[in-house]
């Protein structure tokens, strides 16, 4: 069977598809977002020094500023620039999503100030603010499990 005739039929299962993609209790994939004091830190911190930062809500993407850092990475990544302006309200709702433009040396001044947080690099100047408990590796190990499926059975891309 082929890769194309397992996925078709595999769509015509009785999966739940919700359940499978979805948390019972949040009606959304499993991910937890940064803590707000970490949020916090790390916003004073990038402001601090000068660095970037991106932060994406249920609302919003806004960036703090653009320098020649920022237009560099995303050109890289083939992104549109977020709007640029003031951060300081996001700082009152949940943010799933924290970027710093800067390198792992620089961020590794950070993370004593955020317990809860890690990092993940995506790009050489471009540092995700994540959960402890967060990230796509995560995220894919529950679902691995929620469709009882190996790891050496999928892909995943992104």
């Amino acid at each position: 069977m082929t890769i194309r005739e397992e996925l078709e039929a595999l769509e015509h299962t009785q999966l739940d598809k919700k359940a499978a993609f979805a948390d019972e209790t949040q009606g959304r994939l499993r991910y937890e977002e940064p803590r707000a004091e970490d949020v916090r830190t790390a916003y004073q911190w990038a402001q601090e020094n000068n660095i970037v930062c991106w932060m994406v809500s249920a609302k919003e993407s806004l960036m703090s500023h653009v320098d020649d850092v920022v237009g560099g990475v995303m050109d890289a990544i083939h992104t549109k620039l977020p709007r640029v302006g003031d951060l300081s309200h996001m700082l009152e709702e949940p943010v799933y999503k924290v970027v710093l433009f800067t390198s792992r040396e620089k961020v590794e001044d950070l993370l004593p100030l955020v317990p809860h947080s890690r990092t993940t690099q995506w790009h050489e100047l471009g540092q995700d603010i994540i959960s402890q408990k967060g990230g796509k590796k995560l995220c894919m190990l529950e679902l691995l499990s929620r469709l009882g499926l190996d790891a050496s059975e999928v892909i995943a891309f992104g």
